[in-house]
């Protein structure tokens, strides 16, 4: 069985990033291998540097090599996919290319590598492209702070961006006529209804559940450390570890402020090395590290986490679900036991559980 490639794209400050992390976790709560080809673009620039003479001759081989760069990870990629529910996420894919050229250029490339257009744009199952910020949310933009292109210009770069995989049959524009969380969660909602699986929904219910006597076979574990950092206030600032099977990713989160009662959530990859530094030079002291197993498992189509606390509050179990409706009532697990529910209970937030305060109802007496 060939694993499904799929492409994260999209224009400056778009959330792509973002969307490449949930995207990951929510593919993985359903059980699949998730391989990530890394943005090539970023190798090549970081490693090499920008051309000190960017002649036009100069940019066009930087693009050359990003492509020959980017199939020989996809290759090498794909090589690795020996599970049969492998997901292979690349963040950008080949076809990014031809959004920098003429399409003179972008022809002559690919008659000098001996390719085709059509094979290349058709060697995806589905393209997801992120509309920049700049078009519909300029604020948003603004708070970037690291791009070189002023809004106009990344909504130009938008659009050839857009235009390069005109053709592919499931390619899906994801724009910003919503907020950001909605704006993700639009993201991991297309990939799942491309791979016909349940898609997340609009509102989280949680409940405080007693220690299970055994968890279902079909559930994905994994063990999660988050720790909070320093920051100014009103903005929030987490790192997370999260492990399984011996492998572990990173990432890092920021939520602040972006307009009256508005926040802009961004989360990102980051390595093992930088997580040790921002946890031994930023740690939040008044805030324990999170530890937690999160056990992950499908009942009656719906996702539900089940995180059983490691550290602090040793023995409190929490289930969460996503809902289209707060008040609809669900198919709750009959091999669960509800103490109560505590979707609106503050104290129940990891920043607030990350305080240690002692907490009401929870059961003590967890299940070895």
């Amino acid at each position: 069985m060939t694993p499904k490639k799929i492409v994260i794209t999209g224009g400056a400050c778009s959330g792509k990033t973002t969307g490449l992390v949930r995207l990951q976790e929510h593919l993985e709560k359903l059980g699949h291998r998730v391989i990530v080809v890394p943005e090539v673009a970023t190798i090549i620039f970081k490693g090499a540097g920008r051309p000190k003479n960017p002649t036009r001759n100069a940019l066009l081989l930087y693009q050359k090599a990003i492509l020959r760069t980017q199939l020989e990870l996809e290759k090498t990629f794909e090589a690795l996919a020996d599970d049969p529910d492998t997901i292979i996420l690349t963040d950008r894919g080949a076809p990014d290319g031809k959004a920098y050229m003429s399409q003179a250029e972008w022809e002559a490339i690919l008659d000098d590598m001996n390719l085709s257009d059509y094979k290349l744009l058709n060697s995806y199952d589905a393209v997801i492209h992120l509309v920049t910020a700049a078009d519909g949310v300029p604020e948003a933009y603004k708070l970037e702070g690291v791009r070189n292109e002023t809004p106009e210009e990344a909504i130009e770069q938008d659009k050839a961006l857009q235009r390069a995989y005109l053709g592919h049959g499931h390619h899906k524009i994801i724009d910003n006529s919503t907020d950001f969380p909605t704006k993700i969660r639009r993201v991991v909602s297309e990939i799942c209804h491309i791979l016909g699986e349940p898609e997340p929904l609009e509102t989280e219910r949680k409940f405080l559940v007693a220690p299970p006597a055994k968890l279902p076979e079909l559930c994905s574990t994994s063990l999660i450390e988050q720790t909070y950092l320093t920051s100014t206030p009103g903005i929030e600032r987490r790192v997370r570890k999260r492990s399984k099977d011996g492998s572990s990713i990173y990432t890092l989160t920021t939520k602040q402020p972006l307009s009256a009662g508005v926040r802009i959530e961004k989360e990102g990859p980051i390595s093992a090395t930088e997580y040790i530094k921002l946890i031994s030079a930023e740690r939040d002291t008044t805030r324990q590290t999170i530890q937690k197993r999160r056990h992950c498992f499908i009942h009656e189509r719906r996702c539900y986490e089940l995180d059983e606390y490691i550290s602090p509050h040793k023995g409190l179990w929490v289930l969460e679900v996503e809902v289209e409706d707060l008040k609809k009532p669900i198919g709750f697990p009959g091999w669960l036991t509800m103490i109560d529910e505590v979707t609106a209970d503050a104290s129940y937030s990891n920043s607030s559980l990350a305080l240690g305060k002692t907490l009401t109802g929870m059961v003590q007496n967890p299940v070895a």
